[in-house]
């Protein structure tokens, strides 16, 4: 089954991707906040 894991792949990748977005806007939310204090 090529196509099945094919169309798993890209959910996969964008799935990284939005936690890899996740991270760095939370690390952007504690730079402001520690730059704050």
């Amino acid at each position: 089954m090529p196509g099945h894991s094919g169309k798993l792949q890209p959910a996969r990748f964008s799935a990284a991707k939005m936690v890899e977005q996740f991270c760095s806007l939370e690390a952007e939310q504690l730079r402001s906040l520690s730059a704050q204090y």
